[in-house]
This record gives structure tokens, sequence and C-alpha cells, in this order.
């Protein structure tokens, strides 16, 4: 928060307490994540209104608070951060007596040689009545694209462990072709579910 103010009128201090008393007015969770994605600072107010303690926050993955459909989506935007890359989308926690609907933005926040090292993630609670956050329950075409994703990262897996069994155990120019053929769909079914991931992550 950036405060102007007349140094010869106003200490820093008094700008300090007034900075401070905004911040924790404002309903909003700022948090510090290293490339872990493991919390390494977070507002009081944060703690507040995520209902969470301070000795069980700091070194915990930040996803992981989530849980539920939130925490694959905050995992993929953690990720696109340390790409390089700002993510913005709504999420429901889950750890309040009811469910809480929350504006959520990751982005870099510091950086080395080109590499992104730490993230900032503000999360902030949106005014809504207990029905309409349960309204805003799991998205079912978004629960469905997750288990699609879920099932071509098997087909990836089994088909380039596939294709490694019959290069290690037939000499067979055919059984070779047909492994690089299984190793090249793999390939091609990870890229996709990256770029899949990481288009959800920004939209």
């Amino acid at each position: 928060m950036v405060v102007v103010f007349d140094p010869e009128k106003l200490t820093a201090r008094s700008v300090s307490v007034m900075r401070d008393h905004l911040a924790q007015r404002n309903p909003l969770c700022a948090t510090v994540l290293n490339r872990a994605g493991e919390v390494m600072a977070i507002n009081r107010r944060g703690l507040d209104q995520f209902r969470l303690e301070e000795a069980s926050v700091c070194g915990s993955t930040w996803s992981a608070l989530w849980g539920g459909m939130a925490q694959e989506r905050t995992e993929i935007a953690v990720a696109a951060a340390f790409e390089g890359s700002a993510s913005r989308f709504r999420a429901l926690y889950h750890g309040t007596p009811y469910p809480t609907l929350w504006d959520v933005e990751v982005l870099p926040l510091e950086w080395q040689d080109g590499q992104v090292l730490s993230a900032l993630t503000v999360s902030t609670l949106l005014e809504v009545s207990e029905a309409e956050a349960a309204e805003a329950g799991p998205d079912p075409l978004m629960q469905r694209l997750g288990e699609a994703l879920h099932a071509m990262a098997n087909i990836s897996g089994i088909s380039a462990s596939s294709a490694n069994i019959l290069r290690r155990n037939y000499d067979d120019p055919m059984l070779a072709q047909l492994a690089d053929g299984l190793e090249e769909a793999a390939e091609r079914a990870r890229h996709a579910i990256e770029t899949v991931k990481r288009d959800l992550s920004l939209s």
C-alpha cells in the first residue's frame, strides 16, 4: 500500500500504524510462497479470515489449505506463477463454518537471474450469502474435465511404460516401431494435458 504524506507534519510511525490498520480492515489474505509452494509469510487478517493458526500455516503447502476442487486449481496457478505468468480465478474455501467464495490472484513476486524465486497470492473474500456460496460449488463441467485430464494422464503413463517394456524384452523392428509410436503418443498426451492446465489457470 502506497501512502503519500508530509514528513514534516506526520511521522513514519503514524503512517505505519495507519497502513497496518487499513490492511487489517481489508477482507483479503496475502501470502508469499517459495518454489515448493509453501507459505513463507501471511498477513494477520488472512489468518483470521481463513480460520488458521500461525504455527500451522507457515511451512505448509498453500494449495493444500484450500482442499476440494480448489486445490488442483491453486496448484496449477502456483506452477504458472513460477513460470512467470499471473493467474486470477474464483475458488471456494471450506475451512470456514460454511463455504466462502474468494477471488484469487497468484503472481510472480521476486526474480533472480531470470528465475522466479517467490510468488504472491492475494485472496479477496467476496460478499456472498451462505446459499450463494453453496450454489457456487464444483462446476460439473470442470469436474468432468478434471476427470478426463486424469484419464489422459493414466493413458499417457501406460503408453510410455508399454513402450519401455517392448524395447527391453523384444528385439523386433516392428515392435520397435510400435514402441516409438506409443512413446510419441504419450509425449503428445502429456503436452496436451499441460497446455489445457495452463490455459485453465489463466482463464
